[in-house]
């Protein structure tokens, strides 16, 4: 039975292989599947992975950090980890081709050269299995396989016998079946099964879950689909199919117009400027469609946006229908032929997105179309049936071409007199209809139905999830979202040129606090977001941003945009940029400086770190951070430094700002050799009002001598509100461990001292806060009696600490000394219930007094 079978198999794929090649759409047929041609990227540890492509965006532009791959990466048997292959790859660039080269390889063995000529050479990997079995998902009725499953039989292995069956096309008696049955249960491990053209089945795809999930299953399984359509769980290996190389498809369209003139050729940068995925580049017969329409392209007609760019491809490709490419609303628009090639491929398409699928039925098209070859209209492919059994399939060749074609469906039904109130849930609500309303809202401009427009984005507006957040001791909620969650409605607006009307609209909707993230959110977004900046920044009501600019710097330019766009809001007060690796410190320094250049609303700046490999600044970066930040047009007052753990960063980032700051705010850094930076700003800084020091490791030392600098210019300075909180001289502590008994407070006895000489010569001292900071009874008298003495303090704040009941008498003294106190925390401290009773008790004759226990 194994060579009956194995025979058969090869003498069916040799002769498909052959019935392929001679078609007019087989225009690979010279092409390797191997860089720079062709573009197969393999995911490196997948499984730990969060910025896989998904089914709701187009698949054409490659991840970054993916390794080139070749079809003997997916075929190879011998590697541990290369059982289980997923082949992910959006429309039209090359899976089922793919899966023919290796159908190939197998009917065909060929021999691999070695390096080593003492070595036998030996076959390709997949040439060694027993049997390929190729399941064309879309033809193959698997119900109907199942509905005959004896009990007791494996499901998937049933499935596998009867695919096997269909193809070799012998008897099909029962006994047969169970004869294949039964082989291929012992020779499972000698066995490569092939799953492509998977579509919305649920059914095939439970099936081929338990095919994945069986330890010792099939020696290779393969699986070839759109993105998101299986789960990843039990995969091995994941390859992404992108489809030719838009470089290489570029030269080849060169190439073509070159033949005409060497004027012509410069018309090959059209699609890269209309279409940053470069879709139509990546496959054969839209390449094919591309070079003509370019021939035909006259100079004055060059479309200037993506949907022109789309309609006239498509309007080319239909040469010879009787139904035209515009869409008419009057009553003089023309009348559609129900059996034109348009028309029907609008319906088609439209229905594909609704059933999430990608194929359908040749049948669909009237009784003419059956006899011609669809692929010579290069915006269809005919999938080829291996078996020559099943029903003609059809799918589109690009994502682009289909949205464009069911966004006309889409608008007429809009357009008529229906009822279109679920019909726009279902537009909103469904993910894959995104990107046909994004050619919708193109075509409604261009027919001045800006109404329209308006109510889809009023119908997404209104199920954009809306979180809000409470600053700190503020009852004011503020709302807070990310930018990846606008990349719908900005992409939409993008297509209205940002109508300022509909702008307006959108911005409204805004959150207060806005997060990006470079490593989530799509560079699309962020041109949209700058684009919408760039136009209306008066309309955002954007407060507070907050940028994780980790992997920015690779796109420079769109990131520098992004802070000149940020600059002109005149809403944003609060900027936050976090940084965990800085690559390239010139584009940090760069883009902080155009945010800020001639800005008078942003008043607070937020660095957080770590800053891991940050270099210092060269002599021209000084010079420009020197010219921006001292310039009297400046609106920076607040600058807060977080996360900063090499002991000479923060000294070094503090020289670098110029002394125009109100308030400086270190927070879970490490303070190591910052004293003489941050004594600088105390003596440079006349305005400054607020210094906080907060979960810092900073040496008693260090501590001592940014105190003895307040001291020696009290009469100076102006400050508010001194904060010393959570302070240790160990590097890895928690706030928890600043009342155990092991903890090594920063704030010795004589750093209270002087910070007590600083309140008690002050007259602008209103605030001081020393919380969780392991004060105990000694060093509070030394604090108290400072407090008593202070003509200005007004609130003294003591949290967290170790004081306990032999206080409570120098309290009460000292407080009813202090006249100027108003409120004192106390609370987390080891006060017994008698203490607390007996200094609430004596306190009561100061009404003007606030005292928290």
């Amino acid at each position: 039975m194994e060579d009956s079978l194995r025979g058969a198999l090869q003498a069916l794929y040799c002769r498909h292989y052959s019935d392929v090649t001679s078609l007019s759409c087989y225009l690979e047929r010279q092409l390797p599947l191997r860089e720079p041609f062709y573009q197969l990227k393999r995911v490196p540890h997948f499984q730990v992975r969060d910025d896989l492509h998904h089914c709701d965006a187009p698949a054409y532009a490659p991840i970054s950090r993916l390794e080139s791959a070749t079809p003997e990466d997916i075929s190879q048997r011998g590697r541990a980890g290369c059982r289980r292959v997923l082949v992910e790859g959006d429309l039209g660039t090359g899976k089922t081709f793919l899966c023919y080269t290796l159908l190939q390889h197998w009917a065909q063995p060929r021999i691999k050269p070695l390096l080593n000529a003492s070595k036998s050479p030996r076959l390709d990997d997949i040439s060694t299995f027993k049997v390929v079995i190729y399941l064309d998902c879309v033809r193959l009725c698997v119900s109907d396989f199942l509905a005959k499953c004896p009990a007791g039989h494996k499901r998937h292995v049933h499935v596998m016998a009867c695919s096997l069956l269909e193809l070799v096309s012998p008897n099909d008696g029962r006994v047969f079946l169970d004869k294949v049955y039964e082989w291929l249960s012992r020779n499972q491990c000698e066995v490569c099964v092939i799953f492509d053209n998977v579509d919305a089945s649920d059914t095939w795809q439970q099936l081929i879950e338990e095919t994945l999930r069986e330890h010792n299953g099939f020696g290779k399984i393969l699986v070839c689909m759109t993105p998101g359509r299986v789960s990843k769980k039990n995969i091995d290996s994941l390859f992404y199919c992108y489809g030719l190389h838009p470089d290489y498809s570029t030269k080849l369209v060169i190439s073509r117009l070159k033949k005409i003139s060497a004027e012509m050729a410069e018309r090959a940068s059209i699609p890269k400027a209309l279409d940053s995925t470069q879709e139509l580049l990546r496959n054969p017969l839209t390449q094919s469609l591309l070079a003509t329409y370019l021939k035909q392209l006259k100079p004055k007609n060059k479309p200037e946006t993506q949907f022109d760019f789309i309609e006239e491809i498509v309007s080319s490709a239909m040469v010879g229908d009787s139904y035209p490419v515009g869409l008419g609303s009057g009553p003089h628009s023309p009348v559609v032929s129900p059996t034109s090639l348009m028309s029907i491929c609008e319906t088609v398409a439209f229905e594909c997105l609704e059933t999430n699928t990608n194929y359908f039925c040749k049948y669909k098209f009237p009784t003419h179309f059956w006899t011609k070859h669809l692929c010579d209209c290069r915006i269809l492919h005919e999938v080829h049936d291996i078996a020559k059994q099943g029903s003609p399939v059809v799918s589109f060749t690009s994502r682009c071409i289909r949205d464009y074609l069911a966004s006309k469906r889409v608008c007429r039904y809009l357009l008529s007199d229906r009822d279109s109130d679920h019909f726009l849930d279902n537009l909103v609500h469904k993910r894959q209809f995104h990107s046909v309303v994004k050619f919708c809202i193109r075509h409604f401009v261009k027919l001045d139905r800006l109404d329209m427009v308006q109510v889809l984005l009023e119908r997404l507006l209104a199920v954009e999830p809306k979180r809000f957040i409470k600053a700190y001791r503020q009852a004011e909620a503020f709302s807070r979202g990310r930018l990846s969650e606008q990349k719908e409605v900005l992409s939409w607006l993008c297509e209205t040129d940002f109508n300022h009307d509909l702008l307006r609209l959108v911005a409204g909707h805004f959150p207060a606090i806005l997060e990006l993230s470079s490593s989530e959110c799509p560079q699309e977004a962020v041109k949209d977001f700058v684009s919408a900046l760039q136009r209306a920044p008066e309309d955002l009501s954007i407060q507070g941003m907050v940028i994780y600019m980790d992997g920015m710097f690779m796109n420079a330019s769109l990131g520098l945009d992004l802070a000149r766009g940020l600059g002109t809001v005149r809403s944003l007060t609060t900027l936050v940029v976090c940084l965990r690796v800085v690559v390239d410190t010139s584009f940090v320094v760069n883009f902080l400086c155009e945010l800020f250049d001639g800005n008078r609303t942003v008043k607070n700046l937020t660095l957080e770190g770590p800053l891991n490999s940050a270099e210092n600044l060269t002599p021209v970066l000084h010079k420009r951070v020197k010219q921006v930040f001292s310039g009297s047009s400046i609106g920076l007052q607040n600058l807060c430094l977080e996360h900063i753990n090499y002991h000479h960063r923060v000294a070094y980032l503090l020289a670098c700002w110029p002394h125009i700051f109100h308030k400086l705010e270190l927070r879970k850094s490490n303070l190591d050799n910052a004293a003489t930076s941050l004594n600088a700003k105390l003596a440079g800084c006349r305005h400054l009002s607020s210094l906080i020091l907060e979960h810092c490791h900073v040496l008693s030392s260090t501590l001592e001598a940014v105190l003895r600098q307040l001291c020696l210019l009290h009469g100076q300075l102006v400050l508010k509100t001194v904060c010393l909180n959570l302070l240790s001289s160990a590097r890895h502590f928690t706030r928890s461990d600043a009342r155990k008994a092991g903890f090594k407070p920063s704030l010795n006895i004589n750093c209270c001292v002087l910070l007590a000489q600083f309140v008690t010569n002050s007259s602008t001292l209103t605030d001081v806060t020393i919380c969780h900071d392991g004060v105990d009874d000694v060093k509070l008298r030394v604090m108290i009696d400072a407090a008593s003495k202070s003509g200005s303090l007004t609130t003294l704040d003591l949290t967290g600490n170790v004081i306990g009941d032999e206080s409570c008498g120098d309290v009460i003294s000292a407080l009813f000394k202090a006249r100027s106190v108003r409120t004192v925390y106390l609370h987390e401290n080891s006060f017994s219930a008698e203490g607390r009773r007996l200094m609430i008790n004596s306190l009561l004759d100061r009404e003007d007094l606030r005292v928290s226990l």
